[in-house]
């Protein structure tokens, strides 16, 4: 594999409850027994790198934020991967507090996942959330410099399709990058997607009827496009992953917070590198663990996943 972008979760607990992506009444987490301190983390991040080369590092959960440390973790890997894209993807109910802290630490970019601009709505989509909190957050990341700003919006059909254009004009008024997430048939939203799917053309049709639209080179799994309203300009993504997959230039992996390895988001299979660890050579069996990882990657023959997202990190 050359070059790898290393989706690095941290925490499988969250602050929120969003229905696609966790029961209402959440999931168990992990034994605090079993989630890998950060100084292990650090060791099977280098050697990911020595086998893989990273060129991008993202802290995922569950909600990053809500791990005790954590920015000081981003401190850590920004001091041993300081070639590496280093960013985050939260929720943003912490996000106001931390941003700063975040920014002086090494984080270079955050995502943020918010799916309505509707505070009712939010609160229902994500049982109890308040969206206001996350707006400030957006805001006081941008104020301290971790930009572009990327919001992550899941299209639903019926629940916030509505909404589209009221993206585009967020995206307009605060300078943020807005992408379009197809939702998939894999963890809490395995048979919800016959009835909340929404494909990335039907998301762009109306765009493009209300805005000059221009499609950019294409950047990982997203197709970006220029949109403009004649005064002000915004960028929007596409990722559909459902209508349009794009498994054939998929250069992730996945560690969660066990010290599992996974290849591919749909799947159940997993290496064990937290194992490794404890081995009479750890620095060779770490190797060998994930070369086997790296050459099991292949395109999924479906979506195979059942457990929780917040489990793997999305």
């Amino acid at each position: 594999m050359n070059g790898t972008y290393l989706r690095l979760s941290v925490t499988d607990r969250c602050n929120l409850r969003c229905f696609y992506c966790m029961p209402d009444e959440g999931i168990r987490p992990s034994p605090r027994d079993q989630i890998l301190s950060f100084e292990d983390t650090l060791q099977l991040v280098r050697a990911l790198d020595r086998e893989t080369a990273l060129t991008k590092i993202r802290l995922t959960g569950g909600e990053p934020l809500v791990r005790k440390g954590v920015v000081e973790f981003v401190g850590m890997l920004a001091r041993a991967f300081p070639a590496a894209e280093l960013c985050m993807t939260t929720n943003g109910l912490l996000l106001e507090r931390h941003a700063r802290d975040l920014a002086e630490a090494g984080l270079r970019r955050i995502n943020v996942s918010l799916d309505t601009l509707v505070p009712q709505r939010f609160r229902e989509l994500t049982r109890g959330g308040e969206l206001g909190k996350v707006l400030a957050g957006i805001r006081a990341a941008r104020a301290v410099g971790l930009a572009p700003i990327r919001i992550n919006r899941v299209a639903l059909e019926g629940l916030n399709d509505d909404e589209i254009l009221p993206f585009v004009h967020f995206a307009l008024d605060e300078e943020v990058e807005v992408r379009f997430l197809e939702l998939m048939d894999i963890g809490e939203a395995r048979g919800l997607s016959h009835q909340f799917f929404l494909s990335g053309e039907s998301i762009l049709r109306p765009i493009a009827e209300q805005y000059s639209v221009r499609e950019l080179h294409p950047e990982g799994t997203a197709v970006p496009y220029e949109v403009s309203d004649g005064e002000r300009t915004a960028r929007i993504g596409l990722i559909n992953p459902v209508s349009n997959p794009f498994c054939s230039r998929c250069n992730r992996l996945r560690l969660d917070t066990r010290g599992q390895l996974f290849s591919c988001l749909h799947s159940e299979h997993s290496v064990d590198l937290a194992s490794c660890l404890r081995s009479t050579d750890p620095r060779d069996r770490l190797r060998r663990t994930i070369r086997e990882a790296v050459c099991a990657k292949a395109p999924p023959r479906g979506a195979n996943r059942i457990s929780p997202m917040s489990s793997i990190g999305g």
